[in-house]
């Protein structure tokens, strides 16, 4: 579903982290929103540098009890840097509300001294807000008009992905997980009411914020740290986009990963299936739920380098382009087995389900599963820094059998690959 107009041709930029690290990079920024820019164009970021890694030290600090004036100076100090070398002004208003809302919010979290999930959510999401203000001020300032978006009014959860109000466990905080969906439909209806404002009329540049969305109550959600570029995609989809461009640090998706392969190079051309593959098995350049809203109405995806804008990076599209069998190799790394195993595993009916259930509750994914034919044994592939999480909560749940000798303790092997 599109909610633009048909008339209307929309591109999408998104913009990571480390291409808004200083005030030269958002420079670098705009000359490539300027050069790309043709009809109209949706500008999605991330937070600057290292600001979402800040915000998450002031909140562990906050639910401790830690002093966290310091902390907060240090977001000021940061952004203000930015902000002048930019825009020649410092101590922008609406910067300096939300670091008050910010200093009101961890006075309570030092009462409460736990993160209940709706106050992480609001808080780590300031650094998405602050990159799309200042990025579309800049864009103004330079002479193109520009409007800034807080994605949160557009993007809403499906409502089976509600978190509540509980406390902040360790799953909710684990950014590389990204388990939350966008309704496509409800988020159209908002985008489209959106757009007709008739404020934005001048604008043909719209600058939103990845990595935040909303429930269906406005209540803030976080997608995960590789959620922003699921955001742009989401967006892409939403306008029926001609192109999603994600710019980021490397110039494509490799052929392998440059750090261990020298003679690694650029894939020109890659199926949606093929990107699929490449990225759950550890493509990093790219999270495989990007893929979904842009596959279903066949929108290109491109991933190119901030730093070699020129160069023609990878294009995912609905055909391969190259008749090449193999088109990468890729490693999972930082991978631990876990393996459950005894004769009380054995024809036993549901012994799976108990397993994979425990591993659910305790919001861990496996990689990669095996199952011996004889039904006694279990093996499961993890994120290596979950390997003490999960083991705790199997041995919890197969106690009974495992003091009766029927099912091993968890065997753990960590740091496999």
């Amino acid at each position: 579903m599109s909610s633009a107009k048909p008339e209307t041709r929309w591109a999408v930029h998104k913009f990571g982290g480390s291409s808004l690290a200083d005030a030269r990079a958002f420079a670098s920024v705009a000359d490539l929103v300027a050069m790309s820019h043709q009809g109209h164009s949706m500008v999605v970021v991330s937070a600057m540098g290292q600001t979402t890694d800040h915000l998450m030290a002031l909140m562990d600090a906050a639910v401790a009890g830690d002093p966290t004036d310091a902390l907060i100076e240090q977001l000021r100090i940061d952004y203000d840097s930015i902000a002048s070398e930019l825009l020649g002004k410092t101590g922008m208003p609406h910067f300096e509300a939300d670091l008050g809302d910010i200093q009101l919010l961890c006075q309570t979290l030092s009462t409460l001294r736990c993160l209940p999930r709706p106050a992480y959510d609001f808080l780590v999401g300031f650094g998405e807000l602050w990159s799309s203000r200042l990025l579309s001020q800049y864009l103004n300032h330079r002479g193109m008009q520009a409007s800034a978006l807080d994605a949160r009014e557009i993007l809403v959860t499906r409502a089976d992905d509600q978190t509540g109000s509980s406390a902040v466990t360790q799953q909710a905080t684990d950014h590389g997980r990204l388990d939350v969906n966008v309704d496509l439909d409800a988020s159209a209806q908002r985008l489209e009411s959106w757009l007709e404002d008739p404020l934005l009329h001048g604008s043909d540049i719209i600058v939103t914020t990845g990595f935040i969305a909303a429930t269906v109550d406005r209540m803030p959600v976080t997608l995960g740290r590789n959620g922003s570029n699921y955001s742009a995609a989401v967006f892409g989809h939403l306008l029926g986009a001609d192109q999603v461009t994600i710019w980021t640090d490397v110039p494509g998706i490799m052929n392998a990963d440059p750090r261990w392969v020298s003679e690694a190079t650029t894939i020109a051309t890659l199926s949606y299936a093929e990107a699929l593959e490449l990225a759950y098995f550890g493509a990093s350049v790219l999270h495989p739920r990007t893929i979904g809203p842009l596959r279903e109405l066949a929108i290109p995806l491109r991933i190119a380098s901030t730093f070699e804008p020129r160069e023609p990076g990878t294009v995912i599209g609905e055909k391969s382009g190259q008749t090449r069998s193999i088109k990468g190799v890729t490693a999972v790394t930082e991978v631990a087995l876990l393996t459950l195993k005894g004769p009380g595993l054995a024809r036993v009916i549901g012994s799976s389900e108990r397993l994979f259930d425990v591993l659910k509750q305790a919001g861990i994914s496996a990689i990669l599963i095996a199952q011996a034919s004889s039904e006694q044994a279990i093996s499961v592939a993890i994120d290596d820094h979950l390997a003490e999480r999960a083991q705790a909560a199997v041995d919890e749940q197969f106690a009974l059998e495992i003091s009766r000798q029927q099912i091993e303790p968890l065997q753990v092997y960590r740091q496999c690959s």
